[in-house]
């Protein structure tokens, strides 16, 4: 454990209590999930990525309309899965302008009522026959043909849904056909349809989250069908950032391992972190990334439909998969999360390949790949490079300390905090007082190798600063890749 004691010396007034104001754990420089994968990364260091614990590794699962109600939800809750994702039909909801059916919402939104700890992601998409452009008359999936009526879509949805939802996809896949309809994939297109839809939403839900398409992972250079990150570049050279909150990408697994190193002319999991470098290429470190489906497919044993268009793994392989990606995420890749299984259990033709990513079998009984996930569920054992708010799960306080997202305040001499971190190094933000304090830390046992040492060897952090001054200080450096106690 990073284990460390408070002492406090001279004053035993409350004032005198020692203070780390906005203590946050940064750890730094730790094992990337495919270093290769995360090579131009290192333009932002990991140590002020900030990661958001409810985030970094969470756990969610895409759900079909007819799982949206009653034993599904349950089993999702009682695993401890906090997040899903479904579709909001335009087509469905509004057949004809202004005439609304609320039927099917209404109920999902009752359902999710009864199991608070389940967050919704919404996805808005599929315009009606009435909206879409003669050219796109038998295309749902085509956009609208004028923006405005999916503004107004949008807006009724939050109107209506809005203090159950807080974030809000706008479209899916308007990067390949058939999603854009008729024309060739058109950042600037979206771009519009984006803000449009964002103004609406944020009018009608005054805590409304953006969250930017779902972007196909592909390598064609169009012009049916686009890279995802071409098109993200694209986004943010025509000024979309202004327009979304998250940005959403699909990082397949496909045929290979989640280390796999990520490569522009290459489908794997790896596209995340490229992805993740298009942000920081435009200045973006801060807004989250979410991976709205991902997820290894394996078929059921004597299949004989169509082969699997996201390649095909085994069923072991597929658990060790997605175990290692979820843990990658929560220890070691701070700003991805949460991750979206691709399927539940979803109702699909006998040869349906979609079926490969299902976590239940024919009968019914759970696939190796399902106990990964609520494994990953489980609140996170270690901190993961990059900034850590106070209130992280993986930070274990003695009962004195006085903890909330932004300060951790001891009590009394002796009170102890320990935790595991991944990284290289680790530095504190603390803020002391015109007191004499200090606090002893060690790392793997021994005494954290970049601060003084007293007369009995061991380090300490004094906190006696009369301008109590918020102070980043470095504790270790030098350690060796990985996990730290």
């Amino acid at each position: 454990m990073v284990a460390w004691r408070t002492m406090s010396r001279v004053d035993s007034s409350p004032r005198s209590r020692i203070l780390l104001s906005a203590l946050l754990i940064l750890a730094w420089g730790g094992a990337l999930l495919g270093v290769r994968a995360l090579r131009d990364s290192a333009a932002a260091p990991a140590a002020d990525v900030i990661v958001r614990p409810e985030f970094a590794g969470a756990v969610g699962v895409n759900l079909e309309l007819t799982e949206l109600t009653g034993d599904q939800l349950d089993r999702l809750a009682d695993a401890g899965i906090g997040w899903v994702r479904f579709t909001l039909a335009w087509d469905a909801i509004e057949p004809a302008r202004g005439q609304f059916d609320w039927t099917m919402p209404d109920a999902i939104f009752a359902a999710l009522a009864q199991r608070p700890g389940l967050q919704p992601v919404v996805v808005l998409d599929r315009a009606p026959e009435w909206a879409r452009g003669p050219a796109d008359a038998d295309n749902p999936a085509a956009p609208p043909h004028e923006r405005a009526d999916f503004g107004a879509f949008a807006a009724a949805v939050a109107g209506r849904y809005g203090a159950q939802v807080r974030d809000y996809q706008v479209w899916h896949e308007p990067n390949i056909a058939p999603h854009w309809g008729a024309r060739p994939a058109d950042p600037a297109d979206y771009a519009g349809l984006l803000r449009e839809a964002a103004i609406q939403l944020r009018a009608a839900d005054a805590d409304a989250q953006v969250v930017l398409a779902a972007l196909a992972p592909t390598t064609e250079a169009g012009p049916t069908n686009l890279s995802e990150l071409t098109y993200l570049d694209q986004l943010y050279s025509l000024g979309a950032r202004a327009w979304f909150d998250i940005v959403a990408v699909q990082p397949y697994g496909f045929a290979a391992a989640p280390a796999a190193a990520a490569d522009p002319a290459v489908l794997n999991f790896g596209r995340a972190a490229l992805v993740r470098d298009v942000m920081l290429r435009h200045g973006d470190a801060a807004t989250p990334l979410w991976a709205t489906a991902f997820g290894w497919n394996a078929l059921p044993a004597g299949w004989a439909g169509p082969e699997s268009p996201w390649g095909a793994v085994g069923e072991a392989e597929q658990a060790r998969y997605a175990a290692d990606a979820l843990a990658a995420a929560a220890t070691q890749m701070p700003w991805l999360g949460p991750l979206f299984w691709a399927a539940n259990c979803p109702t699909r033709a006998a040869n349906d390949p979609w079926r490969g990513f299902a976590l239940c079998a024919d009968h019914g009984a759970d696939r190796s790949v399902w106990e990964a996930l609520r494994s990953a569920a489980r609140p996170p054992a270690v901190l993961p490079p990059g900034r850590n708010p106070t209130d992280h799960p993986a930070l274990r306080y003695d009962p004195g300390w006085r903890v909330t997202a932004a300060a951790a305040d001891p009590s009394q001499d002796g009170d102890a905090l320990e935790f595991a971190f991944n990284g290289v190094g680790l530095a504190l933000e603390v803020q002391g007082g015109p007191y004499w304090a200090f606090y002893r830390i060690t790392v793997d046992g021994q005494p954290a190798n970049a601060l003084p040492r007293d007369e009995t060897g061991a380090a300490y952090l004094v906190l006696h600063d009369p301008l109590a001054a918020v102070r980043r200080v470095p504790v270790a450096r030098g350690l060796a890749t990985g996990e730290h106690q």
